[in-house]
């Protein structure tokens, strides 16, 4: 189930999802993946969340800062090593 929304342009916390959070008394682990562009990233989240399509461009920079704000654990996929590329990450 997806945490943050798309809602007409806007990132919005999904209710349902907040509502099922606060039900959790076991410690959680958020697990964020980011990385270059056509690497999979959005075929494993919607693999998780159930769904054959989804994912939306207008919005990365700010999901981006969102999982890492939201993440206790931050996976960066890369295609080798790239020093240009981390250099943009920092």
């Amino acid at each position: 189930m997806c945490l943050i929304e798309n809602v007409k342009g806007q990132l919005r916390a999904n209710q349902k999802a907040l509502e099922i959070l606060l039900a959790i008394t076991q410690p959680v682990v958020v697990v964020a993946i980011v990385g270059l562009y056509r690497t999979g990233k959005s075929y494993l989240m919607n693999r998780l969340a159930g769904k054959k399509t989804g994912g939306d461009n207008q919005n990365d920079c700010w999901i981006f800062a969102l999982a890492i704000l939201i993440s206790s654990t931050f996976v960066y996929n890369s295609m080798g090593t790239n020093q240009h590329t981390m250099d943009q990450l920092h």
